[in-house]
């Protein structure tokens, strides 16, 4: 793992102590700033398609999560979405693994359908970018995109490996 990703493990920590609440020096002061929530909705998306051929822990789509719903909080206060550049940098090398193809049609300006290319559509899943849902919990959120690792194990990619 990089440092981006030791650091993020370590506040993820913190963050569950805390009943999932991202402490304020999670964002230090490399911040990397979009103007709308598609943006890391569609981040999202990709990682989970990695999550699914189980190349990513389950700590590491919690950090994610986590770091998705602290920016849309903040969207709706600022008008801007911060998030650590190690966040996004670490999903950008994940988007680029070898192997990886993802499937994503938005369905509408907060939310981001997403499968692998060749899936049936039955395993593609929605993540609500702004968490206002009842059945898009934290936990629920999750375990969508953590059960889906069951498929597809045996097509992992070596290469992938030296990301983490």
């Amino acid at each position: 793992m990089d440092e981006a990703m030791v650091i993020l493990n370590r506040h993820i920590k913190d963050a569950q102590e805390e009943r999932l609440e991202i402490k304020e020096e999670f964002f230090s002061n490399d911040v990397f700033v979009v103007n709308d929530c598609s943006y890391l909705a569609k981040q999202l998306g990709r990682l989970g398609a990695v999550i699914r051929r189980g190349h990513v822990s389950k700590v590491q789509i919690l950090g994610v999560i986590l770091a998705l719903n602290d920016a849309t909080e903040r969207m709706e206060k600022t008008g801007e979405i911060k998030a650590s550049k190690g966040v996004v940098n670490s999903m950008r090398c994940l988007v680029n693994a070898p192997g990886i193809e993802v499937l994503m049609r938005e369905v509408n300006d907060d939310m981001v359908e997403i499968g692998l290319v060749g899936e049936d559509n039955d395993d593609d899943f929605i993540v609500d970018t702004q968490n206002d849902d009842e059945d898009m919990t934290f936990d629920n959120v999750i375990n969508q995109v953590y059960d889906l690792i069951k498929n597809d194990l045996s097509n992992l990619k070596n290469e992938v490996l030296k990301y983490f």
